[in-house]
């Protein structure tokens, strides 16, 4: 009896060792996948902001083909600045006076409908979205609305 109790007790002490370590690796999976979506925005955000200083005026639309980057340590690899850390096209708006660039997580679906309104809004709060890696990254001529940046 009180060895068929003990092996039960490691049993359940194991199967919850396991489930923490399962929960602290997603957690750092989703930690990590939304900083790198954070820097790929900012990186696009702050390209935006280089062409109005340059221009004077935000670009009208991210076209791809402007929007390669080349990278500092082999001149043969380019970044496509369209698209999010998940590989797909981000949302940009621009209203003359203001912009909103937006990835729509790993699932690819927006949180909200709204987001050509927020190149008009001044943001003064910023959300966190370093544990949530479905919520929307979502950068503004203002600087970060909702990322995994500090």
């Amino acid at each position: 009896m009180c060895g068929e109790m003990r092996t039960r007790t490691i049993v359940t002490v194991l199967a919850a060792v396991q489930a923490l370590l399962v929960v602290a690796q997603y957690a750092y999976w989703s930690f990590e996948n939304q900083i790198n979506n954070s820097i790929v925005l900012q990186r696009v955000a702050s390209r935006v902001m280089e062409q109005r200083a340059r221009c004077g005026a935000y670009p009208s639309l991210l076209d791809r083909r402007d929007w390669l980057a080349r990278e500092a340590g082999d001149p043969a690899d380019t970044v496509d600045l369209t698209r999010d850390w998940w590989g797909r096209e981000m949302l940009y708006v621009n209203n003359m006076t203001g912009f909103v660039l937006v990835s729509y997580g790993w699932g690819g679906r927006p949180d909200r409908l709204d987001y050509a309104r927020w190149a008009a809004i001044r943001a003064t709060t910023v959300t966190d979205t370093c544990f949530i890696p479905w919520r929307d990254t979502v950068f503004t001529d203002q600087g970060c609305v909702a990322c995994c940046l500090k």
